[in-house]
């Protein structure tokens, strides 16, 4: 699984969330597995050659990030449509699942609903 939190732009590094995240013990907990285990910091720059290289199965979109081109729903399209992308197995096989930063991102009781959206979108294909 591969974590983004915008819509990648060719020439420009990939955003994603490290090791170190609640995100990341969300996926764990949801029982799948970070391409990126192997980088810790909050958010990292990864380059579009390293997501291709490591193939991941499922993208998880962590939307409505303040400075995010596109949230929601238009960010899981362009995500999609997104050249850089187009390889993964994840989009090839339409695994791509959105959840907003307010559930996954903070501490919260939120954490919980967000972590049952997860593990529902990542068992059941996607979205």
């Amino acid at each position: 699984m591969l974590v983004l939190q915008d819509d990648p732009v060719a020439g420009q590094p990939i955003k994603t969330s490290g090791s170190g995240t609640i995100a990341h013990a969300l996926i764990v907990m949801a029982g799948g597995r970070s391409v990126f285990t192997d980088v810790s910091s909050m958010h990292a720059d990864i380059s579009p050659e390293q997501v291709v290289q490591r193939d991941p199965q499922v993208l998880w979109l962590i939307s409505d990030y303040p400075f995010a081109k596109a949230k929601g729903q238009e960010l899981a399209d362009r995500v999609r449509k997104n050249p850089l992308l187009a390889g993964t197995s994840a989009v090839e096989h339409g695994r791509v699942v959105s959840t907003s930063q307010y559930l996954v991102s903070f501490p919260s009781p939120l954490n919980l609903d967000g972590l049952e959206q997860l593990a529902t979108d990542m068992h059941a294909g996607g979205t």
